[in-house]
């Protein structure tokens, strides 16, 4: 088998997989595969990606109809390839971590942060709920998410606009709280 075919036979496998219907891919799906690979969107970018736009529905759990074409998943391959090609400008030889070492090095950076203390009740709070998520095996990603965002609102305060953003990493990188997401890693 070709790497060509590997790539379209992995994408399609796993997307009507995630799907719940296992019939076939029209040609728009093909046209939007082969777009991804004429791109150079890694492989694993892309199943990440079909794992994350499914991601708020457990396996089989998934509201019938509501998912009919591969085009559901391409704001959440674009997201994982941009962030990828950003992190590589300046170090084209570094490879991306898989899904799980992400998730490891989020919880060990979790970890540090409550192992130093002194930081708020209410961030530790969310860090050890974080922790929680992050233990498991395949992490809710939406909640983590979430959780960022109740950090990212604990340090706003009352402050809106640009100094609200300011403000927001200002603290972050002050007090050193992680982000909780994965794909921050």
């Amino acid at each position: 088998m070709s790497e060509r075919d590997r790539y379209f036979q992995e994408i399609s496998r796993t997307f009507l997989a995630r799907r719940g219907a296992p019939f076939f891919l029209s040609p728009k799906d093909l046209e939007l595969i082969a777009s991804w690979e004429k791109a150079g969107v890694p492989l694993a970018v892309v199943l990440e990606g079909i794992d994350r736009a499914f991601a708020p529905w457990p396996e089989g759990k998934r509201p019938r109809g509501k998912v009919l074409t591969m085009a559901y998943c391409q704001n959440q391959v674009r997201r994982l390839y941009d962030l990828r090609r950003d992190r590589r400008i300046g170090n084209p030889g570094r490879t991306v971590p898989g899904r799980d070492e992400k998730r490891i090095k989020a919880l060990a950076e979790v970890d540090e942060f409550l192992a130093r203390g002194g930081a708020l009740p209410d961030l530790e709070a969310l860090a050890r709920r974080a922790r929680e998520v992050l233990s498991a095996r395949a992490p809710d990603e939406d909640v983590l998410e979430r959780l960022d965002e109740e950090v990212d609102g604990a340090l706003a305060g009352d402050a809106v606009g640009r100094d609200r953003t300011h403000r927001i990493k200002t603290l972050r990188e002050k007090i050193r709280v992680p982000y909780f997401a994965i794909f921050y890693y």
